[in-house]
């Protein structure tokens, strides 16, 4: 889950990954030290053990167009989107159709979400497509690859 720190000081540090939880156990041995040079320092192993707790996660929703994110970093700010009314100056452009991907997922793979979508105060909304796949999420102990290329 996470690797031990023992600074100069011998503190312990032990911070666990994001989103691990389990019990770690990490063994240690206690060396006195000796200022006589003829005795031999005596050395005790121990064992301590962290129970780090799993936590309910809140969801994390995301609302992209055109691939970008237009989601504001706090989550609770409302998305306000602006549409132009069509006149005679941008029919050739206008288009009545807004498209965005709303989702979200949560990390706890017990939770199951509910997606709530309310009606505008003016206009009307279609859903068009309903996916319920969930994410593939590694495992804290294996690390992620990644590989960049450069198109050319």
């Amino acid at each position: 889950m996470s690797e031990p720190l023992l600074t100069e000081d011998g503190i312990l540090l032990y911070t666990p990954c994001k989103d691990c939880y389990g019990v770690e156990s990490i063994p240690i041995i206690l060396k006195e030290n000796q200022s006589d040079p003829d005795i031999p320092p005596a050395d005790t192993p121990v064992t301590v053990t962290i129970n780090v707790i799993d936590v309910n996660d809140p969801p994390v929703m995301f609302v992209t167009q055109h691939g970008q994110s237009i989601m504001h970093s706090d989550p609770t700010e409302p998305i306000l989107v602006y549409l132009e009314q069509m006149n005679t100056f941008n029919k050739e452009k206008w288009n009545k159709t807004y498209t965005a991907l709303i989702g979200a997922y949560d990390i706890d793979r017990s939770d199951s979400l509910h997606i709530e979508v309310n009606e505008p105060s003016h206009g009307n909304h279609t859903l068009t497509e309903k996916s319920t796949a969930p994410f593939d999420v590694q495992p804290c102990t294996e690390s992620l690859q990644v590989r960049i290329y450069k198109q050319r």
